[in-house]
């Protein structure tokens, strides 16, 4: 899903700060919770639509239903 990606160049390059940092201090990178500093410049309508499966079925259904041509 496109909204589970970096939203931002700045984000990847915060990240990667943060690895490279935890490396010289401890010799590896531990976990953390990516994309903490990933701020997006445009406002994103979510992909995917929630509470919307009976209409999503039917839309599929008449999609199919057309396409057998």
């Amino acid at each position: 899903m496109a909204e589970d990606r970096y939203q931002s160049a700045w984000g990847i390059k915060q990240d990667l700060e943060k690895c490279f940092i935890q490396l010289q201090q401890n010799g590896n990178i531990g976990s953390f919770v990516l994309a903490q500093e990933d701020i997006s410049n445009k406002f994103h309508i979510s992909e995917k639509l929630y509470g919307r499966e009976k209409e999503i079925e039917k839309l599929l259904t008449a999609f199919a239903r057309v396409t057998r041509i």
